[in-house]
């Protein structure tokens, strides 16, 4: 009879352990809050708090899907995107819809280092039940997911430029940037006419349909104001620029179509050929670039939508959440202060307030309150146009080694 006892008396002690001990424990994905933030929010005038909340058994959920590159060249940028995201989530985790308070779970993509790879992705986001999707820093990964999304009426939000193939034909798409043929003829306009260039040289990745167009409407836009153009592209696995710097050396600048992975190869071997200008784009839009700027004689322009200041105080507490955590610390790979986590914060937030507007978790609904997003972001006022690209004009910041930070540069030409 002790034996059976105590047998009795372990089992129902392990039951209550893993009763207890599991509940509330979280997958990979970053659903939990590491900054130990409050996991409230205020939801149509309204705070959701426990007492309003259901049980673990009843809990309504609703999923945001997350398609951003975590290796390859462009893993740098979807990191960024993904600390952002996580960031926003842990400030608002749920939402209350026709009267019911929702969860909001995350869902990460895998690895999308090809076409057929992120087609994959999308797909099992889309299997999975998202009601929304954030990401895609690749313009072609954006493109080859654009018809999955648009057939079951899934909204797509970008951070960058996307192919103009896409923000025309694509009414479930949006973008946080211009186009790539607005940003790529104001690159054009601003080098000739406020730097002063008469020939450029551009340096674009392969298989990102974003940089592609965005390299051929630059170089559209200069040869049509008389100055000259060469275009060269190349692989994104490539980490030696040597034979591109000595080309660049005849030119008056460089436009770099490329990740923010590559920054520094390319800026090291510009410089120790002679460039003196460097353009780049949002994908460059990252306080990475000042430690590779410190000790070199260049200067780097970009022009982004992803406009932000460091003295902001949502962007200090974004950068104390980061820094409050080892773990995000790591992942940040100290890039911690840059525009494209920002923008990502500002993405997620506009799906919020949109899943919100529609008090609905109808795919087409969310769209249609997406189209009609006007709200202030840390990156500025945030709408979209019929295309779905921001209707906020976008701007020019410069750095160099004389600088502390990112330099808003007036674009009134020089006299």
């Amino acid at each position: 009879m002790k034996i059976i006892k105590t047998i009795s008396i372990i089992l129902v002690f392990a039951f209550m352990l893993s009763f207890f001990g599991c509940k509330g424990a979280k997958g990979p994905g970053g659903n939990s809050d590491p900054a130990g933030a409050e996991q409230s929010d205020v939801h149509n005038g309204e705070s959701v708090s426990e007492e309003e909340g259901t049980t673990e058994e009843e809990k309504n959920i609703i999923k945001i899907g997350v398609l951003a590159p975590q290796n390859g060249a462009y893993a740098e940028n979807g990191r960024l995107e993904i600390l952002g995201i996580k960031y926003a989530h842990q400030k608002k985790p749920s939402i209350k819809i026709d009267g019911k308070v929702y969860e909001i779970e995350l869902v990460f993509s895998g690895n999308i280092n090809s076409r057929k790879k992120v087609k994959k992705e999308a797909q099992k986001l889309i299997d999975t039940g998202v009601s929304a999707v954030i990401g895609g820093c690749n313009g072609s990964y954006a493109l080859s997911t654009a018809e999955l999304f648009k057939e079951k009426s899934i909204p797509f939000v970008s951070m960058y430029s996307l192919p103009l193939k896409l923000s025309e034909n694509s009414k479930n798409t949006f973008s946080l940037s211009a186009d790539s043929e607005y940003t790529g003829k104001k690159l054009a306009v601003f080098s000739m006419k406020k730097l002063k260039t008469k020939s450029a040289y551009i340096l674009c990745a392969l298989g990102d349909d974003s940089a592609e167009e965005t390299a051929f409407f630059f170089a559209q836009q200069f040869r049509s104001l008389g100055g000259k153009v060469k275009i060269k592209s190349f692989d994104p696995s490539e980490t030696n620029f040597t034979s591109y710097a000595a080309e660049a050396y005849d030119y008056d600048c460089l436009f770099a179509a490329a990740p923010l992975s590559l920054s520094k190869q390319i800026i090291s071997a510009a410089e120790s050929y002679g460039t003196e200008i460097i353009l780049s784009t949002s994908l460059w839009n990252s306080e990475k670039v000042f430690d590779e700027l410190r000790d070199v004689s260049v200067d780097l322009f970009i022009c982004t939508n992803l406009k932000y200041s460091a003295k902001d105080k949502r962007c200090t507490k974004y950068v104390n959440w980061v820094l409050s955590d080892p773990a995000l610390s790591k992942q940040s790979g100290n890039l911690i202060i840059s525009g494209i986590s920002f923008g990502a914060i500002d993405a997620y937030n506009a799906v919020y307030s949109s899943i919100r507007s529609a008090n609905s978790l109808s795919g087409e609904k969310i769209i249609r309150a997406l189209s009609k997003t006007a709200r202030k972001g840390i990156t500025g006022n945030i709408s979209f146009d019929t295309n779905g690209s921001r209707e906020q004009s976008a701007a020019f910041y410069n750095f160099n080694n004389t600088k502390t930070t990112w330099e808003k540069v007036s674009t009134k030409e020089k006299s």
